[in-house]
């Protein structure tokens, strides 16, 4: 015959914590435009009349996902100035 006891004891602390890694790839797309006066000017320069840059960040590869949101955001407020940023968060699905 075997007779025995077994006492539990709490556990404090983390438990059921398991290590792992995970990896993802973020793919960032820029959009820059430039608008110049289209007649030559005095100068050698010719004269900026509109200036926009749209940077996009996220883990879908493909631009077809987020074009649309990107030429939006590219042409806010055109032709009215504005500096600074605006930032949107894409809720879609790639």
């Amino acid at each position: 015959t075997f007779s025995g006891t077994t006492t539990y004891y709490p556990t404090y602390g983390i438990t059921g914590y398991q290590n792992y890694t995970s990896s993802s790839t973020v793919y960032t797309r820029v959009v820059q435009l430039d608008i110049f006066e289209a007649f030559k000017s005095d100068t050698d320069d010719p004269k900026k009349l509109y200036e926009s840059k749209v940077v996009s960040s996220g883990t879908c590869s493909s631009i077809d996902g987020v074009i649309d949101e990107i030429l939006s955001s590219l042409f806010r407020d055109f032709p009215n100035s504005f500096t600074g940023s605006i930032s949107e968060e894409y809720t879609g699905s790639c």
